[in-house]
């Protein structure tokens, strides 16, 4: 899920851009061996990536917050909350709260804040958009570049609420795959269990048939035998019903009905092919 990135103009634009952070690092190692000072890169409010002499104080990606300071952000009322995602901003909040402030239970109350805070700060902008007055220069020049910060913020937010809904699908496709599999084996067990179960029963018949002097050879053949006859005996009782089912399949098939079930049908059938 993308949505569309706020951008603002650029407020270092004499500065080179890079699309990536991965070009903004390359340009940075080049530039620290030629030059042997090093540059951070930093993503600006106009979506590009810049260099900076100054290291940035970012969040580590790899960070855990503490479960205590998640709580304690948690219970802030919404003034104090507030009042907190705008220090942040300011550069100004210890590490181990901003770390909190970033856990995917913070995300969305830390996302509306921002939009809140950015909301006013371009409403005193428009206010005071005539005002040309050096004090209202360096004052417009401090807020925009707060409303920047903001927005960087507000970005990203978002995109660790896309990676966390990400992360989430993955483990419920992961959970869908270990069910299913489990699920495949349980079923291939109780098979097995079955198939086991019919081999043990037919070895307990053999070795009973052994006991008696009949091998186990022979007490297949005998099982084949009874099976026939178990089948002939079901003709036998429900011959003129199995019949009819067996006249209906020959004739779509165009096959002929053996001499031994023509004997179950009506007259009616009389002119079916008959076979040796």
């Amino acid at each position: 899920m993308s949505k569309t990135k706020y951008t603002y103009p650029c407020p270092t634009d004499q500065k080179k851009r890079y699309a990536t952070r991965e070009a903004a690092d390359q340009a940075a190692h080049r530039s620290q061996l030629a030059v042997g000072a090093p540059l951070y890169p930093y993503t600006c409010v106009c979506t590009w990536w810049h260099l900076s002499k100054q290291q940035t104080n970012t969040v580590p990606a790899d960070a855990i917050a503490d479960p205590d300071d998640i709580y304690r952000l948690q219970l802030q009322s919404d003034t104090a909350f507030r009042e907190t995602v705008a220090t942040e901003a300011r550069g100004r909040l210890a590490m181990h709260d901003r770390i909190a402030l970033r856990h995917p239970g913070n995300l969305l109350r830390w996302n509306h804040a921002l939009k809140e805070l950015r909301a006013d700060v371009n409403t005193h902008l428009t206010e005071r958009a005539t005002d040309t007055s050096l004090e209202a220069h360096d004052w417009r020049k401090r807020t925009e570049g707060y409303r920047n910060a903001l927005t960087l913020r507000i970005q990203e937010c978002r995109d660790l609420r896309a990676r966390q809904l990400e992360k989430t699908q993955q483990q419920r496709t992961t959970q869908a795959a270990g069910q299913r599999e489990a699920q495949h084996d349980i079923q291939q067990a109780a098979a097995t269990s079955n198939a086991s179960r019919r081999e043990a029963r037919a070895e307990q018949t053999d070795r009973q048939l052994d006991a008696y002097g009949v091998p186990g050879h022979v007490n297949k053949e005998l099982r084949r035998q009874a099976g026939e006859q178990a089948i002939k005996r079901l003709i036998d009782a429900h011959g003129i019903e199995f019949t009819r089912y067996l006249a209906e399949e020959c004739t779509a098939l165009g096959a002929a009905l053996p001499n031994r079930v023509l004997k179950y049908l009506p007259e009616a059938t009389a002119h079916l092919p008959r076979t040796a």
